[in-house]
């Protein structure tokens, strides 16, 4: 998917950056774009009743907007702060020329597979997602690893408010 299609022109440009710099930083590994960049509000529905509904709802809520259902397992777990409804995200786009594009991006750290050689993405590994953090800010970037300890969102990177 194009995901700077969906994206402010500017997160595109410091997101890039990111891309290019952490494997220069950080040997062997790199960065994945988590989809999708921007939501609609059912998405960030679907999101956010995550840990926070039963199963069965949270999985209904997800094959309604076509994401794949999770485990119980992950359905222990919260992985946003905002409904989409009463809190909106960044990832729900801001007009831009006439266009909804988001101001917010998920970012997850990957490395390879020892044998294969296969990227993937150590989720359970904040030291890996406390990387993503410098390399934000070097970019102008906000990270949700800097926010109060009941709403860290460690994927989580946004243009700054003063960007418009």
């Amino acid at each position: 998917m194009n995901w700077q299609r969906y994206a402010h022109p500017i997160l595109v440009q410091k997101v890039e950056a990111m891309l290019l710099m952490y494997p220069l930083q950080y040997k062997g590994e790199g960065l994945s774009i988590c989809q999708p960049v921007m939501r609609t509000q059912q998405e960030q529905w679907a999101l956010w009743a995550q840990g926070r509904m039963s199963l069965d709802e949270v999985n209904a809520l997800r094959l309604a907007v076509h994401f794949a259902p999770i485990t119980a397992e992950a359905n222990k777990g919260t992985v946003t702060n905002c409904d989409g409804v009463h809190s909106k995200s960044n990832h729900q786009g801001v007009d831009y020329n006439g266009v909804l594009l988001s101001r917010a991006i998920d970012l997850a750290p990957y490395v390879l597979a020892p044998g294969t050689g296969k990227p993937f993405v150590p989720w359970e590994d904040i030291e890996k997602f406390d990387r993503i953090g410098p390399v934000a800010r070097a970019e102008g970037l906000i990270w949700g690893g800097d926010w109060p300890p009941d709403r860290i969102d460690r994927p989580h990177v946004e243009l700054p408010r003063s960007v418009r």
